[in-house]
Parts: structure tokens; C-alpha cells; sequence
């Protein structure tokens, strides 16, 4: 966790309930300072005064910039996708969904935003039997799977 600002304690401990239907879990959160960052190591890099490239402030940059999109997008690993970037529909009841993959890289003439796109699939928004009915063709919902159609469903590429 990164703040802009130093916390007002060293270490704290929190215990967070999260519960569903069938049962309670507590976790218990411990935050406390690991570290302090100071830019200046950047700026003296990017100034070309030093040689070696401050990577625990680039990743520091990196969250921050990431923190907004994770809200406005469907995170995947460092990627990000939407829907509305495009999308296609696939066989098998996939989608292909559009996104973006982004970075920060220093560079001779100071920091550059990498963005790079990318495409990934999910499952469609279906109900289960209609995904059976896309994923295999002898699918009846009256009679129940066979092991060749379970094994199917189970070799499915997500």
C-alpha cells in the first residue's frame, strides 16, 4: 500500500468480518511502514545523474497510476478491458473482450506511458444451460451429461 502522506501510527492491526449465507470469516490486516519513498532518486535518474534506475519509485508510480482504472475497468492481470473498447463473440460461449496494457518506462528524454493493447477472452453472460447448449452440440437439458460431456466442459479454454 502506498499513501501520499505518512499514516499517523507505525503499525496497526484491524480485524475485517466478511460473512456470506453460510458462514462467518474474520481476517485479521496488519498495516505498518515498510518504507519511505523519496522521488529525488527519480528526478537525478531522469536528470541523468545517476545510472541506475529507481525501480521501487517506478513500481510507487505505476499503483498509483493503475489505482484509478481497476474502478473503471475489468482488471486481468496488469491489463485492464472493456467492453466498450469492442468485443467479439466467440464459439464455445466466449467473448473477446478489447483492453489496454500500460506502464511506465524512463527513458532519455524522462518518463513515457507504455500502452499497449490487448484482446482476452471471457464467458458470455449466460445462463448455464444455455452455456452447455454453445459448448456441446449434443446437449439436452432433459437427460444429464455424460462423461465425455463433462470432460467437455472441464477441457474448456478458460
Amino acid at each position: 500500500m502506498y499513501t501520499a502522506v505518512e499514516l499517523p501510527f507505525d503499525k496497526r492491526d484491524f480485524s475485517v468480518i466478511f460473512s456470506n449465507e453460510s458462514r462467518e470469516k474474520t481476517y485479521k490486516i496488519t498495516i505498518k511502514l515498510v518504507a519511505t519513498l523519496n522521488l529525488s532518486s527519480l528526478s537525478e535518474y531522469l536528470l541523468g545523474r545517476k545510472i541506475a534506475v529507481p525501480q521501487d519509485q517506478l513500481q510507487a508510480l505505476d499503483v498509483a497510476l493503475r489505482q484509478s482504472l481497476v474502478w473503471k475497468y475489468t482488471p486481468v492481470g496488469r491489463s485492464f478491458f472493456t467492453r466498450s473498447l469492442g468485443s467479439v463473440t466467440l464459439d464455445g460461449g466466449l467473448i473477446a473482450w478489447n483492453g489496454f496494457f500500460q506502464s511506465l518506462r524512463p527513458t532519455l528524454q524522462g518518463l513515457v506511458l507504455n500502452v499497449d493493447l490487448v484482446t482476452t477472452a471471457f464467458y458470455e453472460p449466460i445462463e448455464v444451460v444455455d452455456f452447455l447448449g454453445k459448448k456441446i452440440r449434443s446437449f439436452d437439458p432433459r437427460y444429464k451429461l455424460t462423461d465425455a460431456q463433462r470432460n467437455m466442459v472441464k477441457k474448456s479454454p478458460l
